[in-house]
């Protein structure tokens, strides 16, 4: 069994996410106020695997554990819940057509993967029409459009 299909060997047990899809995000509680006050600003954004996106979950829990937990602060952050609602694409790599699509896209005669660590990044994946990325590694989507998410 090649690499390829043991990744997409649950490809028929995949759920379809239904939006708007109720999402979540795990941060420090300035950052939290910040988005609150002041809305999201992807210059503020790290980059994590995916590059310079705002990344979120499904899982509550998760955005919880993962990522307020580790905030630094002393109350152990706080989990900010959205509702995404895509414009365009969002890429679900759990999915063959979409795998093979982001693995195929260029830009200027690069991989779009060699383009992760740069600042321009979301408008590359914006001017492709992808709003977000879901990757089941880290059960998260890293947003690029954040025009697809509001703070409930």
């Amino acid at each position: 069994m090649t690499f390829k299909e043991y990744f997409f060997k649950e490809q028929t047990e995949i759920e379809n996410f239904q939006y708007p899809l109720t999402v979540y995000h795990g941060t420090d509680l300035s950052s939290a106020k910040d988005i609150k006050e002041n809305g999201l600003n992807l210059s503020k954004c790290h980059k994590g695997y995916f590059g310079q996106a705002f990344y979120v979950t499904t899982d509550e829990q998760l955005a919880k554990s993962n990522y307020a937990d580790f905030s630094g602060d002393d109350e152990g952050g706080t989990v900010l819940e959205f509702k995404m609602n895509p414009i365009n694409k969002i890429l679900d790599l759990r999915k063959t057509d979409d795998w093979d699509y982001y693995q195929n896209l260029k830009y200027k005669g690069r991989e779009l993967s060699s383009w992760m660590g740069f600042d321009e990044l979301p408008s590359i994946m914006n001017s492709f029409g992808i709003d977000a990325i879901y990757d089941r590694s880290n059960d998260a989507f890293a947003v690029y459009n954040l025009n697809i998410l509001s703070i409930l």
